[in-house]
């Protein structure tokens, strides 16, 4: 189990490899979480953005990320290598 106050409201997550995705919609920002450990999750990044405001969809296919911020209308492509 992992609590933090990076992540307030987390909505949908994928899982790839080791890694868990998910996206928060409160604070507009997507984390990614190390799962290597089970017992241990490690918070490894967060990226907040403007263009992730009420973000409320993620995917994932080919080692990219997809996202949807419904509040700024966006639609963003992310390398998680490059986090």
């Amino acid at each position: 189990m992992m609590q933090t106050e990076h992540i307030n409201g987390p909505g949908r997550l994928i899982l790839t490899g080791v890694k868990v995705y998910t996206i928060n919609s409160i604070d507009d920002c997507l984390a990614e979480i190390d799962i290597g450990n089970p017992q241990v999750p490690v918070l490894n990044h967060i990226v907040p953005s403007r263009l992730l405001e009420k973000v409320y969809g993620i995917a994932q296919k080919n080692d990219l990320l997809y996202l949807v911020g419904r509040d700024s209308g966006s639609f963003i492509v992310l390398n998680p290598r490059k986090l």
